[in-house]
């Protein structure tokens, strides 16, 4: 069972999560580590499951490449007021 990892000086607890193999060169390193900013067990058990599911977002999107966006705020915005960029 994953849990948080506790740092040796500050005590801090972290998420330690190994990046896969295949997305290493796209995230640029072999571990991930987040601090869950707390000393406090039971916190630290909370925020290391949203934690994590944010690593995994984190990784899923990366995974899936750029993406083109199709629609231009700024620009629909200057186009009303009749400008151009």
């Amino acid at each position: 069972m994953a849990r948080p990892w506790k740092h040796p000086d500050s005590a801090i607890d972290y998420v330690r999560k190994a990046v896969p193999a295949a997305l290493q060169p796209l995230v640029g390193r072999a571990i991930e580590k987040l601090s869950l900013r707390t000393k406090d067990p039971a916190v630290a058990r909370t925020r290391f499951v949203e934690a994590v599911r944010e690593i995994e977002v984190r990784w899923v999107t990366v995974s899936a490449g750029p993406t083109v966006r199709t629609f231009d705020v700024r620009q629909d915005q200057a186009e009303s007021r009749g400008f151009a960029l």
